[in-house]
Parts: structure tokens; C-alpha cells; sequence
């Protein structure tokens, strides 16, 4: 292996010159990319629910709404921070497997779970991704109905109302399979590229002049043609 050190210019000369072997990698990534999307990928469903989350209680709601102060709506949102850490707790989701009753284990009904403040407001959003739409409409059901038990529990005060409940939908979500290829052609391409350094590397045959003068410490006295 030879201690040449290389410029990004003297990598992409490289790989001009073998730009088959680049060819070739760029199009088996673009295909294995492609049949994997459009063939072997699962189609996964989305389903999506909100829950409105605030500290105003039943005393403070009847005040005028020019009272609620800007401090109340901080209040409201460290409670939305805090209602979304006690419902990502091991312990919420063993109970939704107890209620849903659905085959998987708490650990993956988690992973299929993700909740997050939408547009920094009130409102919590909740989001399910499963391989099934079933499965998708039970399991945020299931979390909707079991949230404001659960809330209120652990954090006393406060209101949780459910403003939109899960919806049954067949409609899978966009696979992406275009933007997936493009992604399996650049990914192809790098790999062909490093392929091509890495031969580089390992090969130790003397090919020209500049070899010798490049790698060892010797003048050239001359250098005999090729003559075809």
C-alpha cells in the first residue's frame, strides 16, 4: 500500500478514469433502492389525533378572557412539556396494551407513538405510524381516551380536552419510492467512488516515471519508449 496522499482532484481524476466502475455502482444502487421501495417496503398508515392541554381550571375559566394572563399561557405550555413526558412513561403504554389489547409489546406501541406541541400552542398532537390502518385508528384511540386519567394524576390542576379523535383510513402513506432512488444512485455513486480509492490504494505496480520519482528516493537517468 502506498503513502500518497491524495487531493479531492486527484480523487475524481481517479474515478473519471474508471467512471464504469462508478456507472455500475450508481446503478445498482438506483435499483436495489427502487425494488425495495416499490416491492419490499410495507406500506405504513398514519393516523393523527389532538388533545388541548391547559392549567385553566374550572375556577379561572370563568374569568373574562382578558384576564388570563401571558403567565397562565407559559403555565399552559410547561404543562403541555410535562403531559408529554408522563404519557412517553413505560408505565402509560403497559396500560394501553392492557386496554387496546393489540399484539404488540408496550415498547413497540411506544415507537409507534410520537407527540409534540403543534406550532408552540396548547394543542398536543399526537401521531401514530403502523403497518396496519387498524391498528393505527385503536392504538391513538386508545391514547386519547387514557391521556386525561393520566395527566391528571400525575399533574394536578389544570383542563385536557380531545378536540380531534382518530379517523379509519385505508390510505397509506407516500413511499417516497423517487425520492428513495435518488437517494440509492448518490449513496451508489460514493461507493463506486471509495471502491475505486480503496484499488487505488492496494495496488503497487509501477506504471509510469512519476511512480519512481514519487514513491522513492532515486533519480531517473532515462526512460526507454514504447514502441508499437
Amino acid at each position: 500500500m502506498n503513502n500518497k496522499e491524495y487531493s479531492i482532484f486527484d480523487i475524481l481524476n481517479m474515478a473519471l478514469q474508471r467512471w464504469w466502475i462508478v456507472a455500475c455502482c450508481l446503478i445498482i444502487g438506483g435499483s436495489a433502492m427502487y425494488i425495495f421501495s416499490y416491492y419490499l417496503s410495507k406500506p405504513v398508515y398514519q393516523s393523527v389525533g389532538t388533545l388541548y392541554i391547559s392549567n385553566v381550571n374550572k375556577t379561572t375559566s370563568q374569568r373574562p378572557s382578558d384576564e388570563i394572563s401571558l403567565n397562565e399561557i407559559v403555565t399552559s405550555q410547561e404543562l403541555l412539556k410535562s403531559s408529554i413526558e408522563v404519557l412517553n412513561t413505560g408505565k402509560f403504554f403497559t396500560r394501553v396494551k392492557e386496554v387496546s389489547k393489540l399484539p404488540y409489546s408496550p415498547a413497540r406501541l411506544k415507537g409507534m407513538v410520537t407527540m409534540a406541541a403543534r406550532n408552540e400552542t396548547e394543542i398536543l398532537e399526537i401521531t401514530v405510524k403502523s403497518p396496519s390502518p387498524k391498528v393505527s385508528y385503536i392504538l391513538l384511540e386508545t391514547v386519547i381516551s387514557l391521556a386525561k386519567e393520566e395527566i391528571e394524576w400525575v399533574v394536578e390542576g389544570g383542563s385536557i380536552k380531545a378536540l380531534d379523535h382518530a379517523k379509519f383510513s385505508n390510505e397509506y402513506l407516500p413511499r417516497n419510492i423517487g425520492r428513495n432512488s435518488l437517494l440509492g444512485v448518490a449513496v451508489g455513486a460514493l461507493a463506486g467512488i471509495g471502491l475505486i480509492f480503496i484499488l487505488e490504494l492496494i495496488d503497487t505496480r509501477i506504471k509510469s516515471s512519476n511512480d519512481l520519482s514519487e514513491n522513492y528516493e532515486y533519480y531517473i537517468l532515462g526512460e526507454i519508449p514504447s514502441i508499437e
